[in-house]
């Protein structure tokens, strides 16, 4: 999987309205699973299957709606959150005093 290819799809999946992009991949599978969380996937599940072992599901929200009801119904502590857990480089800075 190249981060290049996923980049071109962004922007047309977009415009032809469509929220979000999943695939699942083996939790082994280190470039694929580097590749994704690289390119903004989150984890949205885990499975384990009798054919394919434990798989992981990690989704990359193309519109800030679909993403913002994901947060809404399966994040803990979302209504003290105001930004997605995942994206710890967007967390505020202030610090929190005892």
């Amino acid at each position: 999987m190249s981060s290049a290819i996923l980049e071109r799809l962004y922007e047309p999946l977009r415009q032809a309205g469509v929220e979000r992009i999943e695939m699942e991949c083996s939790p082994a599978n280190a470039i694929v699973m580097h590749v994704a969380l690289g390119q903004g996937f989150v984890v949205t599940s885990t499975s384990n299957t009798e054919r394919w072992g434990a798989l992981v599901r990690v989704t990359k929200f193309l519109h800030a709606e679909a993403e913002s009801v994901f947060v809404r119904q399966y994040c803990a502590l979302q209504s003290k959150v105001t930004h997605p857990p995942w994206r710890p480089a967007e967390v505020a800075t202030e610090r929190r005093t005892p």
